[in-house]
């Protein structure tokens, strides 16, 4: 009986912090959604963010390849998502000052 009520009590925090998690992560993402970036695909996209993107990339090029390309393709400010975390590179001395 004892056992079963410590399942229940660890499954409900496990659930609880999965929708914590989701919470902050969509919250992060509409902080950053006017800068454009790698867009994320699906829902495993959304919890792991560029992971699998960039591990696709890396097989073919090195990681200054890619970010000069995403600065050719976005801009000289972008972003991308590694989990919970957002990084922003830029290349301007503009977007340095704002």
């Amino acid at each position: 009986v004892l056992s079963s009520e410590i399942i229940k009590l660890v499954t409900c925090t496990v659930i609880m912090f999965f929708m914590y998690k989701t919470y902050k992560i969509h919250q992060l993402r509409q902080k950053y959604r006017h800068i454009p970036g790698p867009k994320t695909n699906g829902l495993l996209g959304f919890y792991l963010g560029n992971i699998p993107e960039l591990l696709k990339l890396v097989k073919h090029k090195m990681v200054p390849d890619i970010l000069t390309d995403w600065v050719k393709e976005y801009g000289p400010c972008f972003k991308y998502q590694i989990l919970d975390k957002v990084s922003i590179f830029t290349i301007s001395p503009e977007a340095i000052k704002e």
